[in-house]
């Protein structure tokens, strides 16, 4: 993991690899989305329906804008406080379960551990940090993740697709006449909307529904 408090100043103004935010702006959301996990294990302790962010996306939007005007020593501080508190907060894990905003989709909370995680590895490789790149994902979170991406993309494509990874797995959408090799992060890259590029060359991956339009893809037929 990389060191925050060894990055230069202009390091965290730096864009990142999401358009309008920098690598303060990533390193905000991470907090803020730890304490946000943080209040669905209160409200499910308390037998309450968890909500992450209960001003919704704009509320949301705006605490991370100001988080990220902070100063990177604030910025660390908030951070690793609430990454403390996350793994307090979920040991034991609680039971019910939560949405990110109201009236936003209900899942139960014993996703949150693979949600959080997602957030840690592919948000980290955003921040275009070297150390926190795709190739460093953990092999925890790919074999994890992987799966559970790739049962949305047949609600995200009309082609179909077998893929062979570098174990000699096959993952298959629809019916196709032949396969090709990908490893398995860029495919689960490609799957969260982060483009393989050169990691996988002269294979050509199907578009897909964005991941975070999950409003249209949730509800396309099977």
């Amino acid at each position: 993991m990389v060191e925050l408090d060894a990055l230069e100043e202009g390091q965290w103004s730096r864009p990142s690899g999401l358009p309008g935010w920098t690598v303060a702006h990533v390193v905000a959301h991470l907090a803020l989305n730890a304490e946000a996990f943080c209040r669905v294990a209160s409200d499910c302790r308390e037998s309450r329906l968890g909500v992450m962010y209960p001003g919704g996306p704009d509320a949301r939007a705006a605490d991370i804008e100001r988080l990220a005007g902070s100063s990177p020593a604030e910025l660390i501080d908030r951070l690793t406080s609430a990454v403390g508190g996350f793994t307090d907060a979920y040991t034991p894990m609680p039971a019910g379960e939560f949405a990110g905003a109201p009236d936003a989709p209900v899942a139960d909370v014993a996703e949150v551990p693979l949600r959080r995680l997602r957030e840690v590895e592919v948000h980290g490789a955003d921040t275009g940090l070297g150390e926190l790149a795709m190739a460093t994902w953990s092999d925890a979170y790919v074999d994890a993740d992987l799966p559970v991406q790739w049962d949305t993309l047949a609600r995200r494509t009309r082609q179909s697709l077998r893929v062979v990874d570098e174990y000699g797995k096959r993952w298959s959408i629809g019916d196709p006449v032949s396969e090709i090799r990908v490893d398995r992060r860029p495919l689960l890259a490609w799957a969260l909307d982060r483009c393989p590029g050169p990691a996988v060359p002269d294979v050509a991956l199907p578009d897909l529904v964005p991941w975070g339009d999950q409003s249209r893809w949730l509800a396309a037929p099977d």
